[in-house]
């Protein structure tokens, strides 16, 4: 038996809509799409969900790629909340502390990129950087 999520009527198999209110029958097992993001460019990498954001690494299609653009998007509609080119390095991975989100790079030119450990607060701002340092 299946009933409206919007009004509580019984809705019958193979109808597609609510008869008494209208609304559009969701199906069950079949996840409804909320919201479709413009990136602009690859996802590459894990994404991370913080408790209003959505975290996700892109790269352009040029090889090599020489920046990461982190896009936060807002997980109530899918907007963007802030977006951060990292240049001349790729996301290795990412992690929230506290109020902070944690990304961890590595660098994908040797001559002018370095890897690091970047801080970012929920509105986007840098707080902090690590560079990270080979032992001579």
């Amino acid at each position: 038996m299946s009933f409206c999520e919007q009004c509580g009527t019984y809705i019958g198999p193979g109808a597609k809509v609510c008869l008494t209110c209208g609304a559009a029958r969701t199906q069950r097992g079949e996840p409804e799409t909320i919201w479709f993001p413009r990136l602009g460019e690859t996802p590459k990498g894990s994404l991370l969900a913080t408790d209003e954001l959505l975290l996700i690494p892109t790269q352009g299609e040029g090889l090599p790629a020489q920046h990461t653009t982190l896009r936060a998007l807002k997980l109530r509609d899918g907007s963007l909340a802030w977006h951060e080119q990292i240049k001349h390095a790729s996301v290795s991975s990412m992690a929230s502390a506290g109020d902070l989100i944690l990304v961890a790079t590595y660098s994908t030119d040797l001559l002018r990129g370095q890897g690091a450990l970047l801080a970012f607060d929920a509105m986007g701002t840098a707080r902090w950087s690590c560079r990270w340092q080979r032992e001579a």
